[in-house]
């Protein structure tokens, strides 16, 4: 029996990352209170479905990357609160396409405050570590508030609160001396 190579090695599009386009938008257009940090776009149940499905490609690449067991975002989201924002760059061609997000979602605690909890970071490998996140932290506290943020966490966002001294954002995990 002759078996094809996505047989054979597992589906390799699961590996496949696009990044997706954005819905174009005027060049002066930032969303508030964003300004500083350009090209970040607020993401909601009002936006257009284009970045709505950009939101939900990138949730799709997080599941992926994490294996978790469900996507974290769907253009079908109806919580008024809850929103993405995306961060996006435009070639030449006056086309934007998002590269990263952050979901941030309203949470109604029984043993804690209400607030805004950051559920989920994803940024394609190659924008890794260039500070697009801590150019928006500043602006996530102004917008968010107090916010907390949800494990599990990658080493990687460990590593970032624990340099920024953020480490009290984590909500129901036991901070572990290294």
């Amino acid at each position: 029996m002759i078996t094809s190579y996505r047989q054979q090695f597992n589906d390799p599009k699961k590996y496949e990352m696009r990044l997706p386009k954005v819905a174009q938008l005027p060049l002066h257009w930032q969303v508030e209170p964003f300004e500083a940090v350009a090209g970040v776009r607020l993401v909601d149940v009002n936006s257009k479905i284009a970045d709505r499905r950009a939101a939900e490609t990138l949730a799709t690449y997080f599941k992926r990357e994490l294996s978790y067991d469900i996507v974290q975002y769907s253009v079908s989201e109806t919580y008024p609160k809850d929103c993405v924002l995306l961060f996006t760059y435009e070639t030449y061609e006056k086309v934007q396409y998002a590269f990263g997000a952050v979901c941030m979602r309203w949470r109604e605690y029984l043993d804690h405050d209400l607030e805004y909890a950051m559920a989920w970071v994803w940024f394609h490998p190659y924008e890794r570590k260039q500070g697009h996140l801590s150019k928006l932290w500043p602006h996530l506290a102004e917008r968010f508030g107090n916010f907390v943020c949800e494990g599990p966490l990658s080493p990687a966002m460990r590593a970032f609160l624990t340099k920024r001294g953020e480490l009290h954002r984590l909500l129901g995990q036991i901070e572990e001396d290294d």
